[in-house]
């Protein structure tokens, strides 16, 4: 898998606030936020990623606005990624589904640059 997959991407977030959720610890936005990923991901995709995870019942305390853009199609824009937290969904699917499996296997060779797992 490489590290720009889906599967790589819901893991390193999922993992991360789950993480943040057992020890009582605030959720940092520098990581949440697409600048902490070590390759170059496609914005457009990352908040695909951000909206089914919300929309899917994975994460919690976020929101999802559309924001007009005279001459376009609506953008969305989330808000309070300080707020984010996993939910029970997302903490069975963090264990439960293969592919995060395969996610933590291609995350393992990276953990220098994920000091969290």
């Amino acid at each position: 898998m490489a590290k720009d997959d889906y599967h790589v991407i819901v893991y390193y977030l999922l993992s991360y606030l789950y993480d943040c959720l057992k020890k009582g610890r605030p959720v940092d936005k520098s990581i949440i936020r697409l600048e902490a990923y070590p390759e170059e991901i496609d914005p457009d995709y990352y908040r695909y990623i951000l909206e089914h995870l919300l929309k899917d019942g994975l994460i919690e305390g976020v929101s999802i606005h559309e924001v007009p853009i005279l001459g376009q199609r609506n953008a969305s824009q989330l808000r309070g990624l300080d707020n984010m937290r996993i939910t029970p969904a997302g903490i069975a699917y963090l264990q439960e589904n293969s592919f995060m499996k395969k996610a933590y296997e291609t995350l393992k060779a990276l953990k220098d640059i994920m000091p969290f797992i």
